[in-house]
């Protein structure tokens, strides 16, 4: 399973196409968002995790996310050694997030952007175009991590990640609009993995999962997708190496909205999802359970951008709320964390963040705020531009 899940959900990626008011896909506005606000929810102590975290679905290959969402998102959730369970509801963040914090990105050069705290260097971005492909990076201090995603005309083609400590190297790349290819290498197991995934049509319909042996493939699971008569996700199975079913996911819409889905292992559910939607078809609830997990997120909305985002977990004695500020510009500026204890219904706040823009939109400075409303961190993002080359 985790071999299967660093292949399939190893990259959440929004795969949409460019919008005419931004100046890159919307894909990559999502990748950059995450990328951002993981190291500011985890207090920059974080360097590159292994998985790409994006709003709302999985890589999933060239897919416009309109056509064929959620078909992998269930991974995240079902699988302990991706995701941390104090990390879980990170996710419900990333997805509720749709302001851009770097909205320009320069046609004719290279722009890097140098994310640091006084003297220290916590890590970098760059973003270069070579012809019709945009590049983002991320690169931690010590360049022994790095993570690179190639865009072009509103596609991933590329997926590249490299750890040079715990020797892990993991590449993907799209062959035409059917195949995409994905490789990792892990150098200090010796495991070698690879996946096929296979698109009809622009729709993902089938997946395959490899264990190299001798330079040879040895069948380990493959994954068949089906489409409803409205072309939305309603089946995705899991067959084992001799063909039999062993997983599967369902799922329910009420019109054009996903409403329900659920995980089986055999005949047992081991996930359950549920949403529910205010009248402008925005999440306005959602429920998860699993073995592992079982809460409930409330999203508010003020002017169609998130405001509040309340999370129960029943297995906790406090409720996580997070309150978002927004900008004349609909960007992010603020956002706060506290608890709410369950038996006092007493609120504690425990941390606020500010985010400052430079003229462009794009962000320059982090400000973290202790629950006294004192600065405890100030994390600055300075740009660099260089030309491009020739």
């Amino acid at each position: 399973m985790i071999k299967k899940c660093m292949l399939a959900g190893i990259v959440l990626l929004l795969v949409s196409q460019t919008q005419a008011q931004i100046k890159h896909p919307e894909s990559l506005t999502r990748l950059v968002n995450s990328t951002l606000l993981y190291q500011v929810l985890n207090d920059f102590d974080r360097t590159i995790p292994l998985v790409l975290f994006a709003p709302g679905y999985f890589y999933i290959g060239n897919l416009n996310y309109s056509k064929n969402p959620l078909f992998n998102e269930s991974i995240f959730y079902e699988n302990e050694a991706l995701v941390k369970s104090s990390e879980y509801y990170q996710k419900e963040i990333f997805d509720a997030v749709d302001a851009g914090f770097i909205n320009y990105i320069p046609a004719d050069s290279i722009m890097q952007v140098r994310v640091i705290e006084g003297n220290l260097l916590l890590f970098e971005l760059k973003f270069m175009r070579k012809g019709d492909t945009l590049i983002f990076m991320q690169t931690d201090a010590e360049k022994s991590r790095n993570k690179t995603v190639g865009f072009s005309l509103g596609k991933v083609i590329s997926v590249s990640y490299y750890d040079t400590e715990a020797e892990i190297n993991y590449m993907s790349h799209l062959e035409g609009d059917t195949l995409r290819i994905s490789r990792m290498i892990d150098g200090k197991t010796g495991k070698n993995t690879r996946s096929l995934m296979h698109f009809e049509n622009g729709f993902l319909s089938e997946a395959s999962f490899f264990n190299m042996v001798s330079g040879k493939e040895q069948l380990i699971s493959r994954d068949l997708y089906f489409m409803n008569e409205i072309n939305k996700p309603a089946l995705k199975q899991t067959l084992n190496r001799k063909g039999k079913v062993t997983d599967s996911t369902h799922y329910y819409y009420d019109g054009a909205n996903l409403i329900h889905y659920q995980s089986f292992s055999g005949s047992a559910e081991k996930l359950s999802i549920s949403f529910m939607y205010n009248r402008n078809g925005k999440v306005s609830g959602k429920t998860v359970k699993s073995p592992v997990r079982n809460y409930t997120s409330d999203y508010s909305y003020s002017n169609g951008l998130i405001s509040d985002l309340e999370i129960d977990d029943k297995m906790k004695a406090f409720r996580r709320h997070f309150v978002f500020a927004s900008d004349v510009g609909r960007r992010l500026a603020g956002l706060e964390y506290s608890t709410i204890a369950k038996e006092s219904m007493i609120e504690n706040l425990k941390t606020r963040w500010l985010f400052g823009y430079n003229e462009v939109g794009n962000i320059i400075s982090i400000k973290v705020m202790d629950d006294k409303g004192l600065i405890a961190r100030e994390i600055k993002l300075d740009y660099v531009f260089y030309p491009a080359a020739l």
